[in-house]
């Protein structure tokens, strides 16, 4: 059953525990460390960061989510999320965001863990749009997952 907060104009379902711990662990990954993350990881969450991100992120628990944050904080500054959307069904919750930051050190990008291009700081600020897939369980994340597809395209030139 959702529970709703209305006035004359409009309907807002409230916030579930599993909704305010998929945000935090967005919100996380631009400044949380490995006590923060562990207190809404599971042990043994599995960590789903997409094919550019590198082995140590690919694996379970807090540290490959950490090592997650720590990928983009190296190439990015400033990160922030903006919180577009949020939905849930059963285990799941979904988060849709514009992740936001500055691309001030090396983004180094992987295919399955291994490097195989480096995209130089350009110093450009930048705004893109995230879906983060989150399944919840006895109050924390066992799985976390996301698509930096884009990400491949980043360093080209754009202009038409």
């Amino acid at each position: 059953m959702t529970t709703t907060v209305s006035n004359s104009r409009l309907e807002i379902p409230r916030p579930t525990r599993a909704h305010v711990l998929a945000v935090m662990a967005v919100q996380l990954l631009g400044h949380g460390d490995e006590a923060d993350l562990s207190t809404i990881f599971a042990a043994d969450v599995i960590n789903r960061p997409g094919d550019y991100a590198p082995a140590a992120c690919q694996g379970t628990g807090p540290a490959a989510v950490l090592a997650t944050s720590r990928w983009l904080r190296t190439a990015f500054d400033e990160l922030a999320w903006k919180i577009r959307a949020i939905a849930s069904q059963g285990t799941l919750v979904v988060v849709r965001t514009t992740m936001t930051g500055q691309h001030t050190g090396p983004l180094i990008l992987h295919d399955h863990g291994v490097p195989t291009r480096i995209v130089p700081a350009s110093g450009l600020r930048f705004d893109v749009t995230r879906t983060y897939r989150f399944h919840i369980a006895d109050d924390h994340i066992i799985e976390r997952a996301t698509d930096f597809g884009e990400l491949g395209t980043l360093g080209k030139d754009h202009r038409p």
